[in-house]
Order: C-alpha cells, then sequence, then structure tokens
C-alpha cells in the first residue's frame, strides 16, 4: 500500500473528525449519521490513489474501526498509514 503524504494526512484527519462526530444514537434516526456515509465520505480522500483492492478493502476496514472506536484501533490505523508513505514523510508525523 502507497499513499503519498498529502493523503495520509488528509485520510488522518478525516478519520479522527469522524470519529469525533461519530454517534451510533443518532445514527439510528438519521440515515446520513451512520458509519457507512462517514466511511464513504474518509475514503474520498485516497479515491486516486494507487491502491489494490485488497489494500483498499483493508484501509476501509481500518479507517472504520478507527472512527466507531478510536479508543482501541487509533494506533494501528495510524501505523497502518504512517507505514504506507515515504520514509521521509512519516518521520514529519512522528514529531
Amino acid at each position: 500500500m502507497k499513499l503519498t503524504e498529502e493523503q495520509a494526512t488528509t485520510l488522518i484527519t478525516n478519520v479522527a473528525l469522524a470519529s469525533i462526530h461519530h454517534n451510533e444514537d443518532l445514527a439510528l434516526v438519521d440515515e446520513g449519521r451512520t458509519a457507512f456515509a462517514e466511511l464513504a465520505w474518509v475514503m474520498e480522500a485516497v479515491a486516486d490513489a494507487d491502491l489494490t483492492d485488497d489494500d483498499r478493502d483493508t484501509l476501509r476496514i481500518l479507517c472504520g474501526r478507527a472512527i466507531t472506536d478510536p479508543t482501541t484501533y487509533r494506533g494501528d490505523f495510524v501505523d497502518q498509514v504512517l507505514a504506507a508513505i515515504p520514509q521521509e514523510a512519516a518521520r514529519s508525523f512522528e514529531g
């Protein structure tokens, strides 16, 4: 899986925003607020990325987990996204 620094930054930011705003109770009364809808919005960041179908499916699962249960899955998600960008760009995220 390969992502540009811009794609990775946008993906991480969008997943963070989606996880903050995700609310299972609201999803029950507003069809536009489901995890599936949030995930579709998040995946737009990598729509033009050169990913295999398997990579795209893996990324979709990682994003979905990070949105619905960020405490448990945030680390795995960020680690996988940072591993998909060039080393120099990944170091800038680590501070």
